[in-house]
């Protein structure tokens, strides 16, 4: 029945009292084993917990335990198999998951969005700034393009508007009573308002 599988080894590695539980596709485990002492002694992922716990117990050479042998179609299968393990061994050197349900992916790139919210915000800033040009271009050239698609696409944008907004009532509301300083003129003006501004006589007359 495993004839027609690929061949992957659950294994371990003890540090004191301490514990991590790994899987591997190596046919042999002594070539993953190989590895391992290799990241470790030329201080790869030197953040890596059973890294450090080894060093805290002056160990020098990592060593690799057999735990079973198991056949899997897919490396998802593999990562579940390991999963099982790193929950049952109570494996407590395993800083990550081994796998993840998408449902879990989604909500880890929810918090990871939530919690990078500020830099995210200030390096798409940056980006735009700094790539103006070429975006102006590629919106003329591309406008009959936006103009189908929003046309095509009206009721699904006008609902990804409204929740959008929703989502993001509070600060739409702070942002719109926030004062800003004309990048044209240097005339302060509401934030909400400054895309008329720009196009306003006042603003036009008074550019350098």
């Amino acid at each position: 029945m495993n004839n027609n599988k690929k061949k992957g080894i659950i294994y371990k590695i003890e540090v004191g009292n301490d514990l991590y539980v790994g899987s591997t596709k190596c046919y042999y485990l002594c070539d993953r084993q190989s590895t391992h002492n290799y990241d470790y002694k030329n201080n790869k992922y030197v953040t890596k917990l059973l890294h450090i716990k080894a060093k805290e117990n002056n160990i020098d050479k990592l060593k690799c335990i057999f735990i079973s042998n198991f056949y899997y179609d897919t490396v998802d299968e593999l990562r579940q198999e390991e999963q099982k393990y790193i929950i049952e061994l109570n494996a407590n050197l395993n800083v990550q998951k081994a796998y993840t349900t998408k449902e879990e992916t989604k909500e880890k790139q929810k918090h990871y969005e939530l919690e990078h919210k500020e830099q995210r915000k200030k390096y798409r800033k940056e980006y735009r700034e700094k790539n103006k040009k070429h975006y102006k271009e590629y919106r003329e050239k591309n406008k009959e393009h936006y103009k189908e698609y929003r046309k095509n696409n009206e009721d699904k944008l006008k609902q990804q508007k409204k929740e959008y907004y929703e989502n993001n009532k509070e600060e739409l509301k702070q942002k719109q009573i926030v004062k800003v300083k004309c990048e044209f003129c240097n005339c302060e003006i509401q934030k909400r308002n400054l895309k008329e501004h720009e196009k306003t006589k006042k603003c036009l007359n008074n550019r350098d």
